[in-house]
């Protein structure tokens, strides 16, 4: 996932954004329920994928460069 984000940030032109969406469990990994079955749902058919909350991706952007001080997490779809 790193090789993603560092090829995203080669691409980006200054000042640039990244938006990321996908189905998630919150920082504290304790819901929303539909994020988490999710998450459930896709390890069941790929053993090796990841369960991931915003912060982690936060995280893992800013180990390739991102500045993580500009970056937001936003509910798109309201229990998801």
């Amino acid at each position: 996932i790193e090789g993603l984000y560092a090829n995203a940030l080669k691409a980006l032109r200054p000042g640039g954004r990244l938006l990321v969406h996908d189905f998630m469990v919150n920082d504290s990994l304790d819901g929303p329920a539909l994020g988490a079955l999710w998450g459930l749902q896709h390890v069941t058919v790929n053993a090796d994928g990841l369960g991931l909350c915003p912060q982690e991706i936060i995280s893992r952007m800013g180990k390739v460069g991102f500045d993580t001080s500009k970056c937001e997490s936003l509910e798109m779809i309201h229990g998801m």
